[in-house]
C-alpha cells in the first residue's frame, strides 16, 4: 500500500513538471512577424498615443506615473508600451542600404591563403609558395685553404632572464612564535 502510494507521488511529480516544462517552452517560442500593413496600423496608433502625450508620461518614471496619473492615462502607457514591442520584435525591418565605403574597402582586402588538407598527416597547409631557404655558408676545403667567414655563423641565442619562484598553490598557514 505504500510503495502505490509513493510511486503514484513520483508519476503525479513527473508529470506536473513535464506541463509545467512545456507550458514554459510554448511561452518562449518566437512570435510570428506580422505583415506591414498590421505594422504601419501600429505605428499610426504609436503616433496618435504619443500626441495625447503618452511617451512624455511614460518618460517621468513609474513612481511618477502611479502617483500622478489616471487609469485612463496609465492604460495609454501600457498600450504604447506594447505597440512599441510589437513594432520593434515583430515587424520586419528594412535592410539598410551599403554604405560604398565599406564595399570599397571590404574589395581592396587581400583574401586569405587557402589552406589544403594534408593526405596522410592530417594538418593544413597553406598552398602559398614556399619561402626560398637560405643557402649554407661554404665550408673551408679539406687542405685548410681557409676558414668560413664568421658572419655566417648563426647568432647566439639570448640567455633567459632567471624565473623568480613561484607562491605555493596550496594555503599555508603562517608559523606561529613559540610559545614562552
Amino acid at each position: 500500500m505504500v510503495i502505490a502510494q509513493t510511486r503514484g507521488r513520483r508519476v503525479v511529480g513527473c508529470l506536473s513538471v513535464s506541463a509545467l516544462l512545456l507550458t514554459a517552452a510554448a511561452t518562449l517560442a518566437p512570435a510570428a512577424t506580422l505583415d506591414e500593413q498590421t505594422c504601419d496600423q501600429l505605428k499610426r496608433e504609436i503616433g496618435q498615443l504619443e500626441g495625447l502625450g503618452a511617451r512624455d508620461n511614460l518618460a517621468k518614471g513609474a513612481q511618477w506615473g502611479k502617483a500622478n496619473l489616471k487609469s485612463a492615462q496609465l492604460e495609454q502607457v501600457k498600450k504604447l508600451i506594447e505597440m512599441d514591442e510589437a513594432v520593434a520584435f515583430r515587424c520586419p525591418r528594412p535592410k539598410p542600404k551599403p554604405d560604398p565605403a565599406l564595399q570599397a574597402k571590404a574589395k581592396a582586402v587581400p583574401k586569405a591563403v587557402p589552406k589544403v588538407q594534408a593526405a596522410a598527416g592530417g594538418v593544413a597547409q597553406d598552398v602559398a609558395k614556399p619561402k626560398p631557404k637560405p643557402k649554407p655558408a661554404p665550408v673551408a676545403a679539406v687542405g685548410g685553404q681557409g676558414e668560413a667567414p664568421a658572419a655566417s655563423a648563426p647568432p647566439k641565442p639570448k640567455p633567459r632572464p632567471p624565473q623568480q619562484p613561484k607562491a605555493p598553490d596550496v594555503y599555508v598557514p603562517p608559523k606561529a612564535p613559540p610559545a614562552q
